[in-house]
């Protein structure tokens, strides 16, 4: 009967383990390229889903139930302004905003005459922010012109540009934009 040698088993030792640290390897890669993905599939579904909901309603702007401007407030990272986001007949104050690298949605329903910031629900809309930033333009945007300065005069706006970009762990900026023209501010 024959015995394994010492150099044979140091032989196996070694090669198991070198079996072993490459699939350990591949687990660490595997889980890594998951957990990117999955942040940033998820990244772009958030933005896809806010931006596609903000043109509908920076489009369909309107006055508020008050009298007021179609547009209450416009700076760099926030904008507030009404419309009905239910199909109600009724405007809601819509206000979107940056903080702590995410954008928010708040909404606040006319009720008992009034619109009561106190009363204003908000929600997470897109996490993981680099960059929120809206530029204002007025009647003669044909898509290279100077941006509004700041303070915006909120009765000269006509188009309305929000850029927004995510970054997840060492990976590139994820950029997009949209570009919004509210149909009740073309002809004022």
């Amino acid at each position: 009967m024959r015995a394994f040698t010492l150099m044979e088993t140091l032989i196996a030792i070694f090669i198991i383990s070198a079996l072993i640290g490459l699939i350990i390897l591949f687990v660490l890669n595997l889980v890594n390229f998951n957990v990117f993905f999955v942040l940033n599939i998820g990244g772009t579904r958030e933005i896809d889903i806010t931006l596609n909901n903000m043109i509908k309603e920076l489009r369909s702007m309107n006055q508020s139930n008050t009298g007021g401007y179609p547009i209450e407030s416009a700076d760099e990272t926030s904008i507030i302004f009404y419309t009905d986001i239910d199909g109600d007949g009724v405007m809601e104050r819509l206000r979107y905003f940056l903080e702590n690298n995410q954008v928010k949605r708040g909404i606040t329903r006319f009720e008992n005459g009034t619109y009561d910031s106190n009363k204003e629900k908000i929600w997470l809309m897109i996490n993981n922010v680099n960059k929120f930033k809206i530029t204002y333009y007025d009647a003669n945007y044909t898509g290279t012109e100077v941006p509004l300065t700041f303070p915006v005069d909120i009765s000269k706006i006509r188009t309305i540009r929000i850029d927004v970009s995510l970054k997840f762990l060492n990976k590139p900026e994820i950029n997009y934009y949209i570009i919004a023209t509210p149909r009740n501010l073309r002809g004022k």
